[in-house]
């Protein structure tokens, strides 16, 4: 588990850069300790894999759609945790940004909401 890092009255990395991602597999690792916000666009079905995570700690990820029926599965560490969905559904309408608000809870326990611009 990535230890938080405070440094001198400012925040480390992982609580205040996004990292625009590149979907390279239908696996993409989410990693605590680097970002505190990920983006990318979906170009096939898609397993967020969370690494090095910190409970007590909410990550944003933003995935735009594709336009593909693409799907959205979590697995921590490359393994099944526990993912209780509070709220919404991943939609992979072409353009459409899902906003995925991720909350660790335990080392493999995450609670987490899927929402999309009103409109």
């Amino acid at each position: 588990m990535a230890q938080t890092k405070y440094r001198g009255g400012q925040l480390g990395d992982e609580f205040t850069t996004a990292s625009a991602l590149t979907q390279s597999s239908g696996t993409v690792n989410i990693n605590w300790s680097l970002n505190q916000i990920f983006n990318f666009t979906a170009t096939q079905n898609i397993t967020l894999n969370m690494q090095n995570v910190i409970p007590g700690v909410t990550k944003i990820i933003v995935i735009t759609g594709e336009g593909q029926s693409n799907t959205l599965a979590f697995n921590v560490g490359g393994s099944a945790g526990t993912f209780n969905k509070l709220s919404g559904d991943y939609d992979d309408t072409t353009n459409l940004k899902n906003f995925i608000q991720v909350t660790c809870v335990s080392a493999t326990e995450f609670w987490y909401s899927i929402s999309q611009i009103a409109t």
